[in-house]
């Protein structure tokens, strides 16, 4: 797993909670903006996190925080009626912090699906703290 870059063009429906990184005030950027994903080892986009940043440095920093508080995310279901399927996603003190990337056909699986991502930040977040970047590790289970 890693926790990924991206950098994209700013539209009015993505940026409408962008801050300025020197004066905090809101509006729109003036050029790319920058985000974070979580990505599976085969490249498969697990999770995003809901917030943008005027520069990469910045996501990265908001990426570090929620390694750092793994133990306190909260999962939560995230029903859509209409299309019958459900997502998730995770809260720091009541916070929106990361989206899941896909819909589950019920919401038990959805809840698993948003707490193995949570299980997989806490272990790279352990692997951080040991120095163990980069370093092979088993493919985690996941069971329904």
């Amino acid at each position: 797993m890693s926790l990924r870059g991206y950098t994209g063009c700013p539209r009015s429906s993505c940026t409408r909670d962008f801050r300025h990184p020197r004066t905090g005030r809101p509006g729109t950027p003036a050029g790319p903006i920058a985000a974070w994903r979580l990505v599976s080892d085969n490249h498969r986009e697990i999770a995003r996190g809901c917030r943008f940043f005027a520069t990469e440095r910045l996501a990265r920093a908001d990426a570090a925080v929620l390694l750092r508080h793994a133990p306190d995310l909260a999962v939560h279901p995230s029903v859509e009626p209409r299309l019958r399927t459900t997502g998730w996603f995770v809260t720091l003190d009541r916070r929106l912090v990361m989206i899941g990337a896909r819909r589950y056909e019920n919401r038990s699986v959805a809840r698993n699906a948003g707490a193995l991502a949570v299980r997989l930040l806490a272990e790279m977040a352990r692997d951080a703290a040991d120095g163990a970047e980069g370093r092979e590790r088993p493919a985690p289970e996941f069971a329904l």
